[in-house]
């Protein structure tokens, strides 16, 4: 009794220790005009410096270009929240990564651990109408919304993602990631895949819900083994296809699950990619 005593109290004062940062308190606007990439960023330096705890985006449409989550922060998306993306390209950071070409990224995160998004509220890639992002099916200057290198830890819920300029989410050589009930609707430019997953281990995704333009939930493998993964109770449609493995598929696969999922026609009567039925719902393409 004394030792779950203990035990409570100590999980009392993580809580009480862990804080909360509202972005506003950084300068921070909610007018979908101002430019926040310097406020929010100073939120998160802060938060993680000292120690880790929530970075709060409260009610409102917060213009920004590239944020890099840093260690044991939760970037916390409220309900009536949206995060929007800069329409220029100019705003974005590019990186590289020995698995993956140069890409610009919203959302990005290095070799970081301990980091979520959560919260009701959107996250908007700006992707049909950012004026930068109108270049054609090959173009490198449209960002991925999400892109995580080489992280631990992590966990995606709640969130509700749009209009990416590309990708819409990019998980490359991460471990222990859990991603659940999300929302992804991802139509209005080329490559607008839901979810990528390239040589990640220890993955769980559940009760997502993804629509969109090209592949919905796609597996990739170009260097690290993608392994360990359960993909369970999702939707996924798309003009392409709902469900696949490849191309990119050196690295290989090994112990994946996909069980109780859906596929059915997007809602979107418009596509770039693909065709207006969806080309399979299961594809396993290797070309490596």
């Amino acid at each position: 009794m004394k030792i779950f005593a203990f035990c409570l109290t100590f999980l009392c004062s993580i809580n009480i220790l862990a804080s909360d940062l509202n972005v506003l308190k950084y300068g921070a606007v909610g007018d979908g005009k101002t430019s926040n990439t310097v406020a929010i960023q100073n939120a998160i330096d802060q938060c993680s410096e000292s120690g880790g705890g929530r970075v709060i985006i409260p009610t409102g449409v917060f213009l920004t270009g590239t944020i890099e989550l840093k260690d044991n922060v939760d970037l916390h998306i409220s309900s009536g929240a949206t995060l929007l993306g800069s329409g220029n390209i100019n705003d974005y950071i590019k990186t590289d990564h020995p698995d993956y070409y140069p890409i610009h990224s919203l959302l990005l995160a290095r070799d970081k651990q301990n980091i979520k998004l959560t919260g009701f509220g959107t996250i908007d890639g700006n992707g049909l109408s950012g004026s930068d992002f109108s270049k054609g099916n090959n173009s490198p200057d449209r960002p991925n919304t999400i892109n995580f290198f080489n992280c631990r830890n992590v966990r995606i819920q709640d969130v509700t993602m749009v209009n990416s300029a590309r990708w819409m989410q990019n998980y490359v050589n991460c471990e222990y990631v859990y991603i659940h009930s999300i929302k992804v609707y991802n139509h209005g430019n080329y490559n607008n895949d839901g979810i990528d997953i390239n040589g990640c281990r220890n993955l769980v995704m559940s009760d997502c819900i993804i629509d969109s333009d090209d592949d919905a939930i796609c597996l990739k493998s170009r260097t690290a083994i993608n392994e360990n993964i359960t993909i369970a109770n999702c939707i996924a449609s798309s003009h392409c296809n709902a469900i696949k493995f490849g191309q990119s598929s050196a690295g290989g696969f090994r112990n994946i699950l996909v069980t109780n999922c859906i596929v059915r026609p997007s809602k979107s009567a418009t596509y770039y990619n693909g065709i207006r039925e969806g080309r399979t719902g299961i594809s396993i393409i290797m070309y490596d």
